[in-house]
């Protein structure tokens, strides 16, 4: 019941700032459902300040590093809440691309706020229970190219990566170090020397791509979340001429995690909390 109402009482804080963000924008493309499940709340105090640092990508909605709502991304308002319920430790946040996030969990003590899971992370990184839970990444085109991807849609306006990737010579462009879950990880690690995948190097792991669109150049699609196109027209940072494709081979749904470096520490970072972490929710 503690933990029911603790996510209740997250979830009407979340509306509010968000009401303040965009009612609208809220209501028809609020794809994060972020549900705050206690994870990582301390049982006591640290006896004395710890340094504990943070990575994030630089992607709005979740992270919004510049303009009026800076600072008020999902992202930025759940990890406040954990590192406010964190008092023992020196709270330090870093912005940077996923590859050297990877690097970062790899080689130093550090946390990330917001991770995808799959077996070759968990080598590495200690997963708590997943905290937020979205929509899948989709295909992003110019919306004046439709009938370029048609012939790999179906009814319900779906499209198969698997044959838009294997049947055509249009370029994906993604994200270096991002994961995208299923069929497209599976697609890119495979065809990772390809010529129809564009690599994007930069913090900015979705705007720097959807800049690279609008100017019909290099790419013909981008992989990503639809919340994300939608915050960037909405404020004016691209144009308005995108249109958002479900992938057939995701599920509607994914799910995303906490995640630090494997060793001790991240364990008791990960389990130092008033709530089993590892419980079944």
């Amino acid at each position: 019941m503690e933990i029911l109402y603790f996510a209740r009482k997250f979830q009407t804080e979340l509306n509010n700032i968000s009401l303040m963000i965009s009612a609208r924008f809220v209501m028809r493309f609020s794809t994060f459902i972020i549900i705050f499940l206690a994870i990582l709340t301390p049982s006591t105090a640290c006896s004395a300040e710890k340094e504990l640092i943070w990575y994030h990508v630089d992607s709005a909605p979740g992270v919004i590093r510049s303009g009026p709502f800076k600072g008020q991304g999902y992202h930025q308002y759940f990890l406040k809440k954990l590192q406010d319920s964190m008092p023992g430790y020196k709270h330090i946040d870093n912005s940077a691309n996923y590859s050297r996030i990877i690097k970062q969990l790899k080689k130093s003590n550090s946390c990330c706020i917001a991770m995808y899971k799959n077996k070759e992370r968990e080598k590495f990184i200690e997963f708590s229970q997943p905290p937020i839970i979205g929509l899948s990444n989709g295909v992003h085109i110019l919306a004046k190219d439709i009938a370029k991807f048609k012939p790999f849609m179906d009814e319900e306006g779906r499209i198969s990566i698997r044959a838009l990737f294997n049947n055509s010579d249009l370029r994906m462009g993604i994200a270096k170090g991002r994961r995208y879950t299923g069929a497209v990880d599976q697609l890119t690690k495979k065809n990772q020397n390809s010529n129809k995948i564009y690599v994007y190097y930069k913090s900015d792991v979705f705007r720097g791509l959807i800049q690279l669109l609008e100017t019909e150049r290099t790419i013909d699609y981008v992989i990503g979340h639809p919340q994300e196109i939608r915050w960037l027209t909405k404020h004016k940072i691209v144009e308005d001429k995108f249109f958002f494709i479900p992938i057939k081979e995701l599920p509607p749904y994914v799910l995303a995690y906490v995640g630090c470096t494997k060793n001790e520490w991240g364990k008791k970072v990960i389990n130092n909390n008033r709530y089993n972490s590892r419980r079944k929710l």
